[in-house]
């Protein structure tokens, strides 16, 4: 297992302006000493060539991999007109991963605004589109499993849109501790992971038990603290990397 950090870590810091994306990577790389990060797309300033190509550059300058690409989709919305606007930012971010050099895509499959299972077939397309259009870019799709509310919960959720999306270019991006206190579910779900976020901050959920079995089950990707709510954003991140370097090393 690899050790990485989001931005979401320092979500006030970026939306305050104290910080950018450039300050960020400096302190993942020199005060955190991560190896990765995973980067929101709401937190870059620009998509613009240049812009991009720089925060490509300073990752590499910083010896940091640009673990994933994350950007919030929602094909649970029952506008026509709206969730197409979800499949063109979606494309757009596939783009977007490919040019920083991320290989991996994280996006939400959303929350249904009407019913989960009249939905589910739309939802599923959607995704099936989202597969196709990244795949011309080589970059693999990490759908997000979330606590409530949304399509994608539970293992069998996973499991389910897994196999009726039916593409091989289709991955989870595990949310940890959104499991909670189902460590079947969560052990279960490893098979189809391909990066995972960690908080810390749910009910019931077992970090270091989680560490270990992924260990065991010989996950190679990277694990990336992403803090939510922190008061002082800055200290949670760094309390919560050394947690976890901690645990990854044993």
């Amino acid at each position: 297992m690899k050790l990485g950090c989001g931005t979401a870590s320092f979500h006030r810091k970026f939306f305050s302006g104290e910080m950018d994306i450039f300050d960020w990577m400096v302190v993942c790389a020199r005060d955190l000493k991560v190896s990765g990060i995973e980067i929101s797309d709401r937190h870059l300033q620009s998509a613009d060539e240049d812009y991009v190509c720089k925060v490509k550059r300073v990752a590499v300058d910083l010896g940091l991999t640009i673990s994933a690409l994350t950007v919030s989709t929602d094909f649970g919305i029952a506008d026509d007109a709206a969730r197409d606007k979800q499949l063109e930012d979606g494309e757009f971010a596939a783009q977007l991963a490919a040019a920083l050099g991320a290989p991996i895509l994280r996006f939400s499959a959303g929350r249904p605004e009407e019913n989960k299972e009249a939905q589910w077939d739309e939802m599923v397309r959607c995704v099936q589109i989202m597969c196709e259009l990244a795949e011309r870019d080589g970059i693999v799709m990490a759908v997000c499993n979330e606590a409530d509310e949304d399509f994608i919960q539970t293992y069998e959720d996973i499991d389910r849109l897994m196999t009726d999306v039916g593409s091989e270019w289709l991955r989870l991006g595990l949310n940890a501790d959104a499991f909670g206190s189902d460590a079947e579910g969560l052990t279960k779900s490893m098979f189809y992971t391909v990066h995972v976020s960690v908080s810390g901050n749910s009910r019931g959920f077992d970090c270091p038990a989680f560490i270990r079995t992924a260990a065991g089950l010989n996950y190679r990707g990277f694990v990336c603290h992403r803090g939510e709510g922190a008061e002082d954003e800055a200290a949670a991140a760094a309390r919560g990397v050394e947690t976890l370097r901690a645990l990854i090393a044993g």
